[in-house]
């Protein structure tokens, strides 16, 4: 269901494509982030694991759709681009994204506090 409504690729096994490096980017309520190798690309990429069995409710299903859906409709560099979203195993949705080196937003205002990530004044 999910899947659809993302504009899931038929895509390979997971392991025919990217290469999972030991790297946990992060994690939430519904599942982890790695860090992969794309084998195609030959680039690191950004992969988002969620279980399907968490996402039961509606309006999560609805709020994952419409988020992926604007990552998609809005390229800008500040937006990471959703490379693809395949379903492997079947219990199991991935979403690939840029990686972006770093860390997150958190991670940012955590290194120079509040008042480093102000806007200035004009």
């Amino acid at each position: 269901w999910i899947g659809q409504a993302l504009g899931q690729n038929a895509a390979p096994k997971f392991e025919d494509r990217y290469f999972r490096q030991k790297v946990c980017l992060g994690g939430g309520s519904f599942g982890e982030v790695w860090r992969a190798v794309d084998r195609e690309r030959n680039c690191y990429v950004a992969v988002k694991q969620l279980a399907r069995k968490g996402i039961r409710e509606a309006a999560q299903q609805e709020d994952l759709m419409r988020e992926v859906s604007m990552m998609r409709a809005c390229p800008h560099e500040n937006i990471l681009r959703v490379f693809e979203s395949f379903q492997d195993p079947p219990d199991q949705l991935c979403l690939v994204t840029e990686y972006c080196d770093g860390g997150d937003f958190g991670d940012k205002v955590k290194e120079s506090g509040p008042a480093g990530m102000r806007e200035p004044i004009v």
